[in-house]
């Protein structure tokens, strides 16, 4: 996403990277013992032997652990560990988002209504919040929760792509804007939304 990067967010807005955060974390998990294995598949887990086999870039591995952590949602872990008291409890669970993204492409570049006088204001991110108070925040992320409730406003991150990506010298015919939005209904899949209610 050029428009975290152009600013020296990278991937992100906080200035300098909130990912510089992960990778510190990844420092002191590392010090303390801690073996990564990422881009891998896990094949196999043997709880009572503490053993796992798992695909990676340089082949199949096979690893005792002390410890076992997987970064994956809560059925796909307890399925790996085939552990039927927990996959029980979490199949029921909802693990459906309620969050929107929206790409918007224009032929012609972009012109804020109410832009600032800054060279670069048009390729910086925007917040538009639909609520006043943390309270109201919090209620419009439950209200989704309640049936026939398709969308309920929060707030919305624009992201302005194209104006980023021309500011870093890429050759683009076209301007582009993402648009990451809440609340979405956590009791339907995106394409049985309404539209109507998102307008």
């Amino acid at each position: 996403m050029d428009s975290g990067s152009i600013f020296g967010g990278y991937y992100g807005f906080v200035y300098e990277g909130i990912w510089q955060v992960t990778e510190e974390l990844e420092k002191i998990n590392r010090a303390l013992g801690v073996n990564f294995y990422k881009s891998s598949k896990v094949l196999n887990v043997d709880t009572k032997t503490k053993c796992v086999n798992f695909s990676s870039p340089t082949g199949e591995e096979k690893k005792i652990f002390d410890q076992l952590i997987f970064a994956t949602d809560p059925l796909t872990a307890s399925q790996l560990v085939n552990n039927s008291e927990q996959i029980e409890k979490v199949s029921d669970k909802k693990l459906l988002g309620s969050s929107g993204k929206l790409n918007l492409l224009f032929k012609q570049p972009i012109q804020w209504k109410h832009n600032i006088d800054h060279p670069d204001s048009d390729a910086s991110f925007r917040f538009i919040f639909s609520v006043e108070t943390l309270e109201e925040f919090e209620q419009a992320t439950l209200s989704v929760c309640d049936e026939g409730v398709d969308y309920v406003p929060g707030f919305m991150q624009i992201y302005c792509e194209g104006a980023a990506s021309k500011k870093m010298n890429k050759d683009l015919n076209h301007d582009r804007i993402a648009v990451f939005f809440k609340n979405l209904s956590l009791d339907k899949r995106g394409e049985d939304l309404s539209m109507s209610a998102i307008k």
